[in-house]
């Protein structure tokens, strides 16, 4: 598996950033997962571990996603985040995640890893109420062809689904965002962070 810090630190562009030959579930450098054992050499968190899901905040199926994931998770589990904020910027910056509104991606810190694309999907629909962890044993089909269905969708998701000029989320999920009042960072005409 590829180490998180084996990608460059800096992207510009929101097209096939992920290298086809970069795993998508990362270990996050120096966090401690929370069943990691004493002789573990890493440096705790400041903070609880929180499963940040990170996403493209004017995508309407997006944003679609976060608000199915939310009533659902019942364990209040999930914080969200979109990419397109400063502190969306930060937490990728913070992680050392490619910066590319073509995939969610989810920073488990307890689990210390980064998941993106679909494995971050099926690792979210493993931690909600019934029937949809069940959707999570499709993590057993090779990761390259999962991915494969997800980036055409993810091409797509915008001529799906349109877009909105800003994130558009129900007020009951305000509290559940890191930062909802974190200002959105402008895009280029060519839509780069």
């Amino acid at each position: 598996m590829t180490e998180l810090n084996a990608l460059p630190k800096t992207h510009t562009s929101t097209h096939d950033i992920i290298p086809p030959n970069v795993d998508t579930v990362i270990t996050i450098p120096g966090v401690v997962p929370s069943h990691a054992t004493p002789s573990t050499p890493a440096h705790p968190l400041p903070h609880h571990p929180r499963s940040i899901i990170l996403f493209d905040g004017v995508c309407n199926v997006c944003n679609g996603f976060v608000q199915f994931v939310h009533p659902r998770d019942k364990q209040k589990r999930f914080w969200f985040q979109a990419q397109q904020t400063v502190k969306g910027r930060e937490l990728l910056m913070l992680y050392n995640c490619p910066m590319d509104l073509n995939t969610v991606i989810l920073i488990d810190e307890a689990e210390g890893k980064v998941y993106l694309k679909s494995a971050a999907i099926f690792k979210i629909t493993e931690h909600l109420e019934s029937p949809w962890p069940t959707l999570s044993y499709l993590m057993w089909i090779p990761g390259p062809v999962r991915d494969l269905g997800y980036n055409v969708f993810a091409s797509l998701r915008y001529y799906i689904a349109g877009k909105k000029d800003t994130c558009g989320v129900l007020p009951g999920i305000r509290d559940r965002f890191v930062d909802f009042r974190s200002p959105v960072i402008e895009l280029d005409d060519n839509k780069n962070l």
